[in-house]
């Protein structure tokens, strides 16, 4: 009897501890951090597609690349990565974009990265992240605002 009852209780803590690991993998999969930082424009959402476009097309060292959409009709988020190549440094920049309103918008960049060495993350605390915010910035941000 006695042996009855601690297989019963190890069966129980077993189905316990599988939950709990389980809840705290997917907890840490779908956290969502806040963004890096937000660039606010003053035109809208189709505007700001076509000029994400421009740049792209414009600049064989920078690739676009759309990864997902999400959102219905017109309040839609736009999520992409952006890799630049310069010299020979390997960058990524994670970002979404979304309308605010018919002549207003922005783009929320949440991941930098320095490919090649191994460098960023998608928290702003990061101590490389000021040097990776000001490529993003320069590379592709200023190209937006004066396009």
């Amino acid at each position: 009897m006695k042996e009855r009852k601690i297989l019963i209780f190890s069966l129980i803590a077993t189905f316990i501890l599988v939950i709990v690991l389980i809840g705290y993998f997917m907890n840490g999969i779908s956290a969502v951090y806040p963004p890096i930082k937000t660039y606010e424009f003053s035109f809208n959402q189709a505007e700001l597609t076509s000029k994400i476009k421009k740049i792209d097309e414009a600049d064989k060292y920078l690739n676009l690349k759309f990864t997902d959409t999400t959102g219905t009709g017109n309040d839609r988020n736009y999520f992409a990565d952006l890799y630049l190549k310069i010299d020979s440094t390997s960058y990524n920049f994670s970002f979404f974009y979304t309308g605010k309103n018919k002549t207003q918008s922005s783009i929320n960049l949440v991941g930098a990265f320095d490919n090649t060495h191994h460098l960023g993350g998608y928290e702003k605390d990061e101590k490389e992240m000021p040097g990776l915010i000001q490529i993003f910035e320069s590379l592709f941000i200023e190209g937006i605002s004066h396009k």
